[in-house]
């Protein structure tokens, strides 16, 4: 049988209203410094909030007298957070989201469900790839190309007897993630990604 919880939600995570990230570090940056906005979500403030704008009403959640609900802003920062760095939901809530890894894990990829169709396309047709090798022709040089790998560590916990499957020459355990990426990161994939 499962133990009773002692809390509904512990102290520390109930003062995201006052002190999470949302709200003291984006509007910090926001109205100080955009320059270092665009370093922490990786991408000025008016793509920021557009796209939270396109997405609010699909990740948005009811209040409750109970709590209040995390905002899509904090969704989508959280989101990104995970996108760009690939630390674990347990590094991700101390690290001053507020947000706990159980909503976490519910929540990054109900947003990135959300995001990837708009956002994160894969080219379809032949004229599109044609359009991403030119990019890449114009932009860096390099004929014929359709994508660069861009490729990270992901520190696990391996799996029972895997061995030294998992162990790398950094001398820790971890998954190696790779991505393809087009010349330019566009905020639209409709356009060709030139």
């Amino acid at each position: 049988m499962r133990p009773q919880r002692r809390v509904w939600c512990q102290e520390w995570l109930q003062r995201r209203e006052r002190m999470g990230s949302s709200v003291t570090i984006l509007h910090g940056l926001q109205e100080e410094n955009e320059t270092l906005f665009r370093n922490y979500v990786r991408m000025d403030i008016n793509s920021f909030y557009a796209l939270v704008s396109k997405v609010e009403s699909y990740i948005q959640r009811q209040e409750t007298n109970m709590r209040q609900g995390i905002t899509p802003a904090a969704r989508v920062e959280a989101t990104l957070a995970y996108l760009a760095t690939g630390c674990c939901y347990t590094s991700l809530q101390y690290s001053t989201r507020r947000i706990s890894k159980q909503s976490l894990s519910i929540i990054i990829p109900e947003t990135y469900e959300t995001l990837k169709d708009d956002y994160m396309k894969v080219p379809t047709t032949p004229e599109v790839w044609m359009c991403v090798a030119q990019g890449f022709f114009t932009r860096w040089n390099f004929p014929n190309c359709l994508g660069a790998i861009d490729r990270k560590h992901i520190s696990i916990r391996p799996p029972q007897d895997s061995g030294s499957y998992f162990f790398n020459y950094s001398h820790y355990l971890s998954y190696d993630v790779r991505e393809l990426r087009p010349p330019v990161l566009t905020t639209t994939s409709s356009r060709c990604l030139l």
